[in-house]
């Protein structure tokens, strides 16, 4: 660990690797290709907190739908752009600082990929549905929607089965913490499946 800090953490072994690769194979200077890489990290992490930040506003505003009716005052404050920034940045640089996201990220992955699943199944629903595909063209589509689907629950399940355990060896209650957000995931998926079929039962 001692050695991993003294090269920069996980950044400085990418931009370092990274610029004794391009260096070796196109001889370019070391220095300038290690800062090119920097600033390539630094770039997308700051797209990414800004995408982050922008999603997690919606959410937000989202969330306090309900008070809209009930305090339509009170909505607004809370629902505005930057408060509703303000609120997830401070939630986002809390979760860091306290080095509580150590928690929440492995059971992150399973959500992250269910997107994905719940665009391809959108996707294949659409072509169904509004295109009157053939069959090949719905194929096409539809499986790798089911396989990204299948990959996902049985992922869920594993990391249910297999890493939970282990968790909760080291620290129970982040053990039954994760577990929970997997088991709250898996339902999720299923849920996904069955509005999937009744979506392509039901008549256009």
């Amino acid at each position: 660990m001692e050695t991993i800090g003294k090269i920069g953490g996980p950044i400085g072994i990418f931009s370092k690797s990274y610029g004794l690769a391009v260096n070796k194979a196109l001889r370019l200077p070391l220095a300038t290709v290690v800062i090119f890489a920097n600033l390539w990290v630094v770039s997308f992490a700051l797209t990414t907190l800004d995408t982050t930040n922008r999603l997690g506003r919606f959410a937000w505003t989202e969330i306090l739908d309900p008070l809209r009716k009930k305090s339509a005052s009170l909505y607004r404050i809370l629902s505005n752009k930057w408060i509703a920034s303000l609120f997830v940045a401070t939630l986002g640089i809390w979760l860091a600082w306290g080095g509580a996201w150590k928690v929440i990220w492995p059971a992150f992955g399973g959500t992250n990929q269910m997107l994905a699943s719940i665009a391809l199944m959108t996707v294949s629903l659409w072509v169904v549905k509004e295109l009157n595909a053939s069959l090949k063209q719905r194929l096409q589509v539809i499986i790798p929607a089911f396989l990204l689907w299948g990959t996902i629950l049985a992922a869920l399940l594993w990391y249910l089965i297999a890493a939970i355990p282990v968790y909760h060896t080291k620290n129970p209650t982040q053990s039954y913490l994760i577990g929970a957000i997997v088991v709250i995931e898996i339902i999720l998926n299923l849920m996904l499946l069955s509005e999937y079929f009744r979506a392509s039962r039901r008549k256009s």
